[in-house]
């Protein structure tokens, strides 16, 4: 009985360094997923709001969420990004229609309003921001 052994030839591929990814390049290499978070197209930061005010676990990139009132929270993250301009989602779980606003943008925190049948609601509150940190 032989044994046979497979060598490897390294390709010459390797990691994209995070200015690739954040400037979606075209080049032979490949995303390591402790550096996915700098693609464009990733979340840099999402949570749930439960209802009255309270952070959901789990969450990534928050720090905390601070309740401003009924229905309304500030979210500070745990890595700023890069400037105050940033997209904001936001989504409630259920069958109720949510309206939300968006507020006081700051490369660390920004601010949520949820409203419903056009009062302000202490519903729950799924919210991604996207950006560039």
């Amino acid at each position: 009985m032989s044994i046979q052994v497979t060598q490897w030839v390294h390709s010459g591929v390797t990691q994209a360094t995070q200015a690739a990814l954040e400037a979606e390049t075209d080049q032979d290499t490949y995303a390591p997923p402790d550096r996915i978070k700098y693609s464009p197209g990733v979340a840099k930061q999402w949570c749930q709001k439960a209802q009255h005010g309270a952070l959901n676990s789990p969450s990534y990139n928050t720090a905390s969420l601070t309740d401003r009132g009924t229905g309304q929270a500030t979210i500070v993250l745990a890595t700023d990004f890069s400037t105050a301009v940033y997209s904001v989602v936001i989504g409630q779980p259920g069958d109720d229609s949510i309206e939300a606003g968006f507020n006081n943008f700051a490369v660390g925190s920004y601010d949520i309003d949820v409203y419903l049948s056009g009062g302000h609601n202490d519903q729950v509150a799924c919210v991604a921001a996207f950006g560039d940190q």
